[in-house]
């Protein structure tokens, strides 16, 4: 039995589905975004870069699975069904999770911006004070022993 469903230019689309088991994958997705946001809120980014992969490999499926049951007309037989309200509600938390999620990656990148900042303005603020002025009043080199001196450049 051959499948005439038109090509999304995805990888194979998945296998029968119920909406039980998209439930399921947009828990699992909540569950890994939720983690994120916690490692994200106790000021470990680095930990919540750790799971991009996995935010998307689940993103790419839950898009596949959503377009498959989309295109077979499943989603729309079971719009009355307590499933699909339940399925629903999962993606409006999904939903919710995603927004704090921007929010949390947003302020880590701020955060980390201002850190920046701050370092480039205290090497500014050292070689400033460690440069050697010649008559010409040109600068002609750091002082020995300047830290930025010794291969830093800015």
């Amino acid at each position: 039995m051959s499948d005439h469903s038109p090509s999304t230019g995805d990888d194979t689309l998945p296998p029968v589905l119920s909406t039980a088991r998209m439930i399921e994958a947009v828990d699992r997705l909540i569950e890994v975004i939720s983690a994120e946001n916690q490692a994200l809120a106790g000021g470990l980014p680095v930990a919540a870069a750790a799971e991009i992969p996995l935010k998307l490999t689940l993103t790419a499926d839950l898009g596949r699975a959503m377009r498959h049951m989309s295109g077979t007309g499943q989603l729309r037989a079971e719009r009355h069904s307590p499933e699909r309200a339940l399925l629903m509600e999962r993606a409006q938390r999904l939903e919710a999770v995603v927004a704090e999620n921007m929010a949390r990656l947003d302020g880590a990148i701020r955060a980390t911006r201002h850190r920046v900042d701050a370092v480039m303005a205290a090497l500014r603020d050292h070689v400033a004070r460690d440069r050697v002025y010649g008559k010409d009043a040109r600068s002609t080199a750091l002082r020995t022993g300047s830290a930025v001196g010794r291969g830093f450049t800015i």
